[in-house]
């Protein structure tokens, strides 16, 4: 690879559980193709990133507060030709991008999402005023769905290119260790039983107690696990786990409280029969990307971002209003496999990415 052609790009990685080795991997493996040499970044002041010693370290650095990482990227920029920020929930570098517009205007953001949702509730009038300043900055955004685009476009006035992305990782677990040897016997769950996921986090959007009274309303049988590693208040998560003590037994369903290794968590993952997921806004992406990888039920708010994507595209989703959580039909899963492979193949995924970095570039 001749170096002088070679494309730098910085991956810039903020506190949050949506990063993981799996990005690293899927990048090292356009790397190796592509004529791009990718550096990675990663601020993490709550030990959100577990599989970070993985990373050959020097092509990483990791920052802990915004007093070391501002100053580096201020003098360090230059030697990079595109820098990408996945997820922008640190408001410190927006007030510093106002200041630094040369920084900006060579970078993109990839929207994550709660950025938009959470991140204009409320809302004071100058800092709102700020980000759209800073938003007609950028050289380019990508979002996961339509309704990220009009969000930034109608709050945000963004008038610049938006494209979409997508991250694809390994969603086959064959030979999978016993699950209960890492995270507790009780994460071990029988061949023949029924498992459910509900939600992918604590926070609201997820309606845990909604889809809860419908599952015991059906005297659902099976296990049910709740992610609640991050997001949602103290009093919320309390009524979620006050609500399962009250009317499940406690061998039916599961509490995942803790960050774990992306590589446990798709095992976990894997014995996943039905998933769950009731969001409005753009939210658990990747869970539906695994349902649809592996050729398992996924069921979704017909008013939420990714049921409009996923079912545009013609995959099969349920509605959660409406499911019984039960019948499932086995050819529309086995096409929505299909269709999973076809559309989100490692070539389409490489071409999203290369293109959005040489269109910056």
């Amino acid at each position: 690879m001749n170096m002088e052609n070679t494309l730098k790009v910085a991956n810039v990685f903020f506190e949050s559980q949506h990063h993981n080795f799996s990005i690293f991997e899927f990048f090292s493996n356009i790397e190796v193709c592509d004529g791009i040499s990718f550096f990675y970044i990663y601020f993490d002041r709550k030990g959100y990133f577990p599989e970070k010693n993985y990373v050959q370290h020097d092509k990483s650095m990791y920052f802990s507060a915004n007093s070391e990482f501002l100053p580096w990227l201020n003098n360090s920029h230059v030697q990079f030709d595109v820098i990408i920020f996945h997820g922008m929930f640190n408001s410190t570098v927006w007030s510093f991008f106002s200041e630094h517009v040369d920084i900006c205007k060579k970078s993109i953001w990839t929207v994550f999402g709660g950025e938009l949702y959470e991140g204009l509730e409320n809302i004071k009038p100058e800092k709102l005023l700020m980000l759209k300043n800073v938003v007609n900055n950028f050289k380019l955004v990508l979002t996961f769905t339509l309704d990220e685009q009009l969000i930034l476009q109608s709050k945000l006035e963004y008038g610049g290119d938006v494209k979409r992305y997508v991250y694809i990782q390994d969603w086959d677990m064959p030979n999978a260790e016993p699950i209960g040897d890492f995270l507790g016997q009780q994460f071990n769950f029988g061949c023949d039983e029924k498992v459910v996921i509900v939600g992918n986090s604590g926070t609201p959007a997820n309606l845990h107690i909604q889809v809860l009274e419908r599952l015991y309303a059906q005297n659902f049988s099976g296990k049910i696990l709740i992610p609640l590693a991050y997001g949602g208040d103290p009093d919320y998560l309390a009524s979620i786990k006050s609500y399962l003590a009250n009317w499940f037994e406690p061998n039916h369903y599961f509490i995942l409280d803790g960050t774990i290794p992306n590589k446990l968590y798709r095992q976990l993952l894997s014995r996943i029969d039905c998933y769950i997921l009731p969001h409005v806004r753009q939210q658990a992406g990747q869970h539906w990307m695994s349902a649809f990888a592996s050729g398992k039920a996924v069921y979704g708010n017909p008013e939420g971002a990714n049921y409009k994507k996923f079912e545009t595209l013609g995959f099969n989703v349920g509605n959660i209003f409406e499911a019984s959580f039960k019948d499932i039909d086995d050819d529309k899963l086995l096409f929505n496999c299909q269709l999973y492979r076809k559309i989100f193949s490692f070539e389409s995924a490489k071409s999203i990415w290369v293109d959005a970095i040489r269109h910056t570039s």
